[in-house]
């Protein structure tokens, strides 16, 4: 299934949500990032917005595509501004939201597909949330875009 999902940093932190805790879906009760699903007659980038706006209240002003990563999931990255950071609240997705540095997602419950991500490509991740931008998207792991 395609999906889209948010890298979404503020003061050299990334926005995570906890997931619900509900045994019939993926991975509940572990941290992943805003984004979600595409559907039918959406493409990624309506899907974000969509996404964003159900999980977090708002779609960040400064919002681009960063590339694909395996699986079919465009990563979307937006440095949010502290006015946008006010006006973000927990909507009627997942328990709670909170902002944690590179190395303090590493020590929490994510995702197992999040998880991965950010173990086997560190590195780019970390050049992104300090620079908000990386020379070589394949630090991200992202795959190459058909023509």
């Amino acid at each position: 299934m395609a999906s889209s999902t948010s890298i979404l940093v503020n003061n050299n932190k990334i926005l995570f949500i906890l997931r619900d805790n509900k045994p019939e879906i993926p991975d509940p009760n572990t941290w992943q990032l805003p984004g979600g699903g595409v559907e039918e007659g959406e493409d990624h980038f309506q899907a974000i917005q969509r996404e964003l706006n159900e999980e977090i209240s708002i779609v960040p002003q400064n919002l681009i595509e960063l590339g694909t990563a395996p699986g079919d999931t465009k990563v979307f990255f937006a440095y949010l501004s502290d006015e946008e950071v006010r006006k973000i609240h927990l909507c009627n997705e997942g328990q709670r939201l909170e902002f944690y540095s590179f190395e303090d997602s590493l020590k929490i419950n994510l995702t197992k597909k999040l998880n991965f991500y950010f173990t086997n490509f560190k590195d780019g991740v970390v050049e992104l949330v300090k620079n908000g931008n990386v020379d070589n998207k394949a630090s991200l792991g992202f795959i190459a875009d058909k023509l």
